[in-house]
């Protein structure tokens, strides 16, 4: 996987696993600020309980599959990238650490594909 469809891919894939919890952030906030929304995404057992007190176990329970299917789908894109830059791919359990995800995922955007700017010859 090259570095824009990568970071086409993750993007994508990172909005929808975080829909509901914005939604949820748009809908119960008096104040919108990239503080608040960030504790809302950062903290989605505390969300998803909260999201089922305010609307049901319904929408919880969507929440938490989308974010479930995004933790696995972001997984498995890091580590088709690391494939592609010729790196182990258990490497990928990298951005499944809090503190090191938005760094991780910096460095397989940036980062290029092995034998790029080789010249092959025939």
């Amino acid at each position: 996987m090259g570095r824009e469809a990568f970071l086409a891919h993750t993007t994508l894939t990172w909005l929808i696993g975080h829909l509901c919890f914005i939604g949820y952030f748009l809908a119960t906030t008096d104040t919108y600020s990239f503080a608040a929304l960030g504790r809302v995404i950062d903290h989605p057992a505390e969300t998803v309980g909260a999201i089922e007190r305010a609307f049901g176990w319904p929408l919880a329970g969507l929440a938490l599959v989308l974010w479930g299917a995004q933790v696995f789908a972001l997984l498995v894109m890091s580590a088709q990238r690391l494939r592609d830059m010729g790196k182990g791919e258990w490497l990928a359990g990298l951005s499944l650490i809090p503190g090191l995800r938005v760094v991780f995922w910096l460095a397989l955007c940036n980062w290029p594909a092995k034998g790029a700017g080789v010249v092959r010859t025939a």
